[in-house]
């Protein structure tokens, strides 16, 4: 066994602190993702993140005003009941989804209503820690509180990433940064900025599969850093657990990844890994006590479609939906339509770092990949065929996006005992402006959307228009904003994968491995 000694450990040279320029870098990274996420959160309007009238609802019922929501006590359907909310909480606040051209002018008319109306909220289909936290920020001006909200959600969700990176050694931190890159555009950012649990779920499952997968290896051989990463991979799983019940189950593949690809089951490690094994067994058990699980397993549609049929035609269509994420699906109500600028050059780099991946390979990523694969797979097709439904309809992208940075981080990231995966400066500076540009141009398609509707054309933003916030920048100045900002975050954090052990990371250790 070869090991790196941690800095700071007894015998070891002192640590020495991270230059100057380094501290900059980061200070401007996380500077840059702020304003990202500033630019996101003003790029919809209320209402715009799928299903958000029923979260919404559930978020101000949580708060306790009667003024603002009253519980009725009656089924809609199960997990889901009628309350009675303000006009701008209800179903009428998305009068322009599905209908692409229209624009979010349209809620001019329901600002106008008076009284309360028909709603629908939670009851017990999700977990409720989301809704119950983001109630805290609940205030009589609608608007102010909806852009608090989706701003904690995009800073909770990148805390969380960003602490994964700094626990990560050199190699699983360049790993984990490309994964992240190549996945979480343009579905993943806008979902960040949003009323909907999905993105921190996702962001939960990522951060852990990265504190997993340094935890197990034996990476943070130091008090402190151990102690980091166990609060770490807990608070990762409870934020992910705390937005949707199904994220028990990606958190059981994250586990089980995380442990056959670090090492966990080698001598030495198993003492370890077996916390990590654990929140993998109780993320399924955690997932299946709840409605929302119980639902999807035992709904059946009206669909009279044979079988065969549903998986046949399902096995042709499957790559669309696990990809839907990377723009070949719609966000917001998955009608705003991305540009095709944005999903080919998404897909173009999430399939280049797989391939790459694979070109430093061992059994243990083989199937610690084939694990990760194998759910993006078995997870849908299965949902989809014991209600006989077709790709498109009741499962979305946002429900598959977890495992994606999952998938990516396991194909780069060096399996215990071999070589990291090693991408030349060209490469990755190739990657970083494949995404810059695809985030930009589904920026640009989004605000769009609703300011205008799709039905008008053209790079200005701020002509013609229909619908924007009485508050922050305006339409064009916004998209130039945040596509300034995420380019200069992704620069900042393709800079400091490059810092070398000592520098704030961990060391790395490598031990033997199949």
């Amino acid at each position: 066994m070869r090991t790196a000694v941690e800095p700071g450990a007894p015998g070891s040279p002192p640590r020495r602190p991270p230059p100057r320029s380094l501290l900059v870098t980061a200070a401007i990274g996380a500077v840059a993702l702020v304003l990202v996420g500033v630019a996101w959160a003003l790029a919809s309007p209320i209402g715009a993140s799928p299903d958000d009238d029923f979260h919404l609802a559930t978020i101000w019922c949580a708060a306790g005003d009667a003024d603002t929501c009253r519980r009725t006590g009656e089924s809609v359907e199960e997990g889901v009941e009628r309350v009675r909310v303000l006009p701008m909480l209800g179903p009428s606040i998305a009068c322009y989804a599905f209908r692409a051209e229209v624009s979010a002018g349209c809620q001019a008319a329901v600002e106008r209503d008076r009284g309360l109306v028909d709603g629908r909220a939670d009851d017990r289909l999700y977990p409720g820690g989301f809704h119950r936290a983001m109630s805290v920020l609940v205030s009589s001006h609608l608007g102010r509180s909806v852009l608090g909200m989706r701003m904690a959600s995009w800073l909770l969700a990148v805390a969380l990433l960003v602490a994964a990176c700094l626990l990560a050694g050199p190699d699983l931190r360049r790993a984990f940064t490309l994964a992240a890159l190549t996945t979480l555009v343009p579905l993943g950012v806008f979902l960040f900025a949003s009323n909907n649990p999905s993105g921190l779920a996702t962001a939960g499952v990522a951060a852990y599969w990265c504190a997993a997968c340094a935890y197990a290896s034996g990476i943070g051989e130091s008090r402190r850093r151990t102690g980091a990463l166990v609060a770490l991979l807990v608070a990762a799983a409870v934020v992910a657990l705390a937005s949707r019940y199904d994220a028990g189950l990606y958190l059981a593949v994250a586990s089980a990844a995380a442990w056959v690809a670090s090492g966990g089951y080698v001598e030495g490690r198993r003492r370890r890994s077996s916390l990590v094994l654990a929140l993998g067994v109780a993320g399924p058990v955690f997932a299946l006590s709840g409605t929302q699980s119980q639902r999807a397993l035992g709904e059946l549609s009206d669909a009279d479609r044979p079988l065969g049929l549903v998986l046949f035609e399902n096995a042709l269509e499957l790559p669309r939906l696990v990809l839907g994420s990377l723009g070949t699906f719609g966000l917001g109500w998955l009608d705003t339509p991305m540009p095709a600028l944005t999903s080919v050059l998404m897909i173009l780099v999430f399939g280049g770092a797989v391939v790459t991946g694979l070109g430093s390979s061992s059994r243990a990523k083989w199937l610690a990949l084939g694990i990760v694969a194998g759910a993006l797979v078995a997870v849908p097709t299965l949902a989809l065929a014991l209600d006989r439904y077709l790709v498109g309809e009741h499962i979305q992208p946002r429900y598959l996006l977890p495992l994606l940075p999952v998938l990516v981080g396991t194909a780069l990231a060096a399996p215990a005992g071999r070589p990291s995966v090693q991408l030349r400066r060209g490469q990755v500076a190739a990657i970083g402006a494949a995404v810059v540009v695809a985030h930009a141009a589904a920026l640009h398609a989004n605000i769009r959307r609703y300011v205008t509707g799709v039905d008008v054309d053209g790079l200005d933003l701020g002509a013609d228009v229909e619908w924007w916030w009485g508050v922050g920048p305006g339409p064009l100045a916004t998209w130039l904003l945040g596509s300034v900002a995420f380019g200069v975050a992704a620069a900042c954090a393709l800079v400091l994968t490059r810092l070398p052990a000592g520098t704030g990371a961990q060391a790395r250790i490598s031990a033997g491995a199949p």
